[in-house]
Order: structure tokens, then C-alpha cells, then sequence
């Protein structure tokens, strides 16, 4: 089954699911779901399948698991969002990621060893935002902290590294958005990246829980990946989603994307498309 094929098949089945709440219900929970200031509890995974990466057309392979858990400090009037990215990576020699270190700096930039695998560097987010805002936009800021928790070179990230981070959230009818941004520093000095994650769901009335999206990372890396004087990532896609309400607090998020880097979107490594698919869940609070 060729890719085309895997993602039609994909969005068919997340269209198929069945509703199991009201209306109002679903609407709820996909709007919890969007919302990266909501106090709420979940895991989500971000799996990426990059095509035509690097001089040898080669697959790039990028998991992430990422917990959040929001709580409210009512004493201090501000809620505080924890968040984590756990990367687990399938790279090549030839191949490079955007958010990975420069490929000299890894192993696979200097012997060819095949495809590697491995935890990549975790990075942490703490958002803190004033409790009662209103108007267009919610906002939140705070550090991001890079953990050097990689299991191999070949899948190297900032290491141990650190820097601002701030998020915009809003909604307006059917239509809700944010964007996620900051700049992260490798303590070593070979690590300097700023990105921004712009988020842009259309919720359908017509069938409540399932939306249209963009939800992917345009980043910019200051030290100018494999020398090839390109050190922008940026995608154009988009993709489908649906949010299931499972009961007693629990809901279930599923969404299936395809994005294409422009030649002046990617760097050598880079690949060409990228294939999406996310899962969430929601814990009861």
C-alpha cells in the first residue's frame, strides 16, 4: 500500500468513528483538546514519517510522547501548564530533522552506520498565565529546559540547553487557534533554534468532535544546518481530526495530516513530505 493510499484510508476511519455524546458534549471535549491552555490532563503522541530525505531519498522516522498536566494556583491567580516532548527517532546519515543537532556534531554525520534509533534529547515547557483573561487572545509564558537524555548521537538534539517560550491561544466561531513559539540555546554552544507551532482548527457543526486542521513546526535554525545555507523548516499541509468522547471524563482525540516542505522550506536532509498521525487522551480531573 503506497502512502496516498495509507492516508486516504486513514481519514476515511477517523471520519467513520462514532459519536457517543450530545453535540454540545463533543464540541466540548474538541475544544479542550485544542486548547493549550486548557487545565486539563492527557498524553499525546505526534508520529512523523518523512519521504525523500536527504541525496538518497530515504525515510526519516520522528515519535513523540508529550504529557501535560495543568493546574490552577488560585492563591497566586495564575494557572501553570507543564509540558514535555520525549522524542524517539529513526535517522539516517544522509537524512537530517528539524530540531536536531547539526550533523557534524552527531555520529551519523561522520560514518555511515545505517538507520539509528533512539531517545532523542527531552525538552520541558512551563507556561504561566494570569487566571480571568479575556478578549481575542489568552497568553502564557515561561522557560523551556532541553534535557541531554539521548540514547545515541546519531539522534541528538540541543543537549542540556534552555530558553524562552511563550503561547498565544484564541477561538472565534467555528475557527480556534494558537501558536506556540520560543528559542532554545545548547549550553555548549553548537545548539541555537527558534520555532514556532501555529495551530488552525475549523470545527464542523455538522458533525460535532471533527475538524479540519494545521498544526506542525516551522523552525529556524541559527546555525545553519549541514552548510547548505537553507536553515528554514517549514510545512504546508494540512490535515483531519476527530475528538470521541469515551466516558467518565476520558476522551480520545485522533488526527491524520500530510505536509510538503518547499525547496526553500527545508535544508539538504530535510524531507521532501511528511506523513501525520496524532493520538490523544484526556484524563478525568
Amino acid at each position: 500500500m503506497d502512502k496516498q493510499t495509507l492516508l486516504v484510508v486513514c481519514v476515511g476511519l477517523v471520519c467513520a468513528l462514532p459519536v457517543r455524546v450530545s453535540a454540545d458534549k463533543a464540541a466540548e471535549l474538541a475544544a479542550l483538546l485544542q486548547d493549550p491552555m486548557a487545565t486539563i490532563s492527557a498524553i499525546e503522541t505526534d508520529s512523523k514519517v518523512g519521504f525523500r530525505a536527504g541525496p538518497k531519498n530515504d525515510k526519516s522516522y520522528r515519535f513523540e510522547v508529550q504529557p501535560v498536566h495543568a493546574f490552577v494556583v488560585e492563591e497566586l491567580g495564575v494557572s501553570i501548564i507543564p509540558r514535555a516532548s520525549i522524542p524517539f527517532i529513526g535517522i539516517t546519515s544522509t537524512t537530517d530533522l528539524p530540531g536536531l543537532a547539526n550533523p557534524e556534531d552527531r555520529d551519523s554525520g561522520i560514518e555511515d552506520k545505517g538507520r539509528q534509533w533512539g531517545l532523542g534529547d527531552i525538552v520541558t515547557q512551563v507556561w504561566v498565565a494570569p487566571l480571568g483573561q479575556e478578549g481575542f487572545v489568552k497568553w502564557g509564558l515561561g522557560p523551556q529546559i532541553s534535557w541531554r537524555t539521548r540514547s545515541d548521537n546519531d539522534v541528538a538534539g540541543a543537549g542540556g540547553g534552555a530558553g524562552p517560550s511563550a503561547v498565544l491561544v484564541g477561538d472565534s466561531g467555528p475557527w480556534a487557534y494558537s501558536i506556540l513559539g520560543g528559542h532554545l540555546w545548547g549550553f555548549d554552544g553548537d545548539f541555537s533554534t527558534t520555532s514556532l507551532q501555529p495551530s488552525l482548527f475549523f470545527n464542523f457543526k455538522s458533525m460535532p468532535g471533527a475538524y479540519l486542521y494545521y498544526n506542525n513546526t516551522v523552525s529556524y535554525d541559527h546555525k545553519t544546518k549541514g552548510g547548505n545555507g537553507n536553515s528554514w523548516a517549514v510545512p504546508l499541509g494540512m490535515g483531519i481530526g476527530r475528538t470521541l468522547d469515551m466516558g467518565e471524563g476520558h476522551a480520545l482525540d485522533l488526527r491524520v495530516g500530510g505536509y510538503y516542505f518547499p525547496s526553500w522550506g527545508r535544508s539538504k536532509g530535510n524531507p521532501d513530505y511528511e506523513a501525520q498521525l496524532n493520538v490523544g487522551w484526556m484524563f478525568p480531573r
